[in-house]
């Protein structure tokens, strides 16, 4: 749940928000995705990302798949 991943987010020293901001670092994607999707469409937190990788802030997109990878990598000292 999202407030899972905030509680990961956080034990990892990260700040969770719920929102897309000059301040976000990295988007994490869930694997269900959004059914604007189908149609080309990447929904307004992806486009907010976006927006903002354009005008110079280093937002990285991360799908939910590679953001659990990396966690179990960090616990595991990697």
């Amino acid at each position: 749940t999202r407030k899972e991943l905030a509680a990961i987010v956080s034990g990892l020293n990260g700040t969770f928000s719920s929102g897309v901001t000059r301040d976000t670092a990295y988007l994490i994607v869930g694997s269900a995705g959004n059914d604007c999707w189908a149609f080309s469409c990447y929904g307004r937190k992806v486009e907010q990302a976006i927006k903002l990788r354009k005008i110079g802030f280093p937002v990285v997109i991360v799908h939910e798949n590679d953001f659990w990878d990396a966690v179990e990598d960090s616990q595991a000292g990697i």
